[in-house]
């Protein structure tokens, strides 16, 4: 009798542990975290709905595996190297208030050819990718759908604060899911950089044809989040979301 009345007592005590375990560990997956790549860059994370979403775009100089990526191209080079895998850094020459190309690299991260995110070597961080169309889809519903995610998306630093800023009127920016959406231009498949302030544009992984693939885009003038596809040899951001 004594023994089954202290095995009574010590069940409550174990179940209580586990209810307070389980509950640690929910509130802990629930929260901010914090991922780190390759090269020793941390990136904040958000959960959003039933996904982790990186809350800074990708900075990375190599793949998973430590092998570079060819960057620093001009405009002559990108046009015929961008069918492969290569990074660029938006000039700091063109962006009013960044003086160097770190200051570049920490404000809005680098710019990518599609052929590095399809390259099967990885981008993202171990336990993390580039997203697909219907990862983009689903947080973009999540966020209320194309004509109001776009806002909720957003960072809210608008000029004349410092960078990374949006350009005004930065339509709609609420942030209210903390995705801190920055608007990093992108290079274009002539090898220009362009809209710096102006737009976001990510990429998808899912694949249109032999020359375009999906990506979505934001953009100052309004609340709207667009799903579209870009030619695989421009140069785009990167926003990884957990496997």
């Amino acid at each position: 009798m004594k023994t089954i009345m202290k095995h009574r007592a010590v069940m409550p005590m174990l179940v209580a542990v586990v209810i307070t375990v389980l509950y640690a560990c929910q509130k802990e997956d629930n929260g901010p975290i914090t991922v780190t790549d390759l090269e020793g860059h941390s990136y904040k994370a958000i959960h959003i709905g039933n996904q982790f979403w990186m809350t800074e775009n990708l900075r990375v100089g190599c793949f998973r595996d430590g092998t570079p990526i060819l960057g620093g191209l001009d405009d002559v080079e990108w046009q015929s190297a961008a069918a492969n895998p290569v990074y660029a850094l938006y000039p700091d020459y063109l962006i009013d208030g960044l003086d160097t190309e770190q200051e570049v690299i920490g404000a809005y991260g680098l710019l990518y050819s599609w052929a590095a995110v399809a390259d099967p070597r990885g981008l993202c961080p171990v336990g993390w990718h580039v997203p697909t169309d219907d990862d983009w889809e689903e947080l973009i519903t999540y966020l209320g759908g194309e004509d109001d995610a776009g806002g909720k998306m957003k960072s809210t630093s608008t000029e004349p604060h410092s960078h990374p800023r949006w350009d005004s009127p930065n339509t709609g920016a609420d942030d209210s899911y903390g995705f801190e959406g920055l608007p990093s231009g992108y290079r274009t498949f002539m090898g220009g950089f362009d809209e710096i302030g102006y737009s976001a544009t990510w990429w998808s992984s899912t694949e249109f044809d032999d020359y375009f693939a999906g990506a979505v885009s934001l953009y100052c003038h309004t609340s709207t989040a667009e799903q579209r596809y870009k030619h695989k040899k421009s140069g785009l951001a990167i926003r990884c979301v957990r496997d």
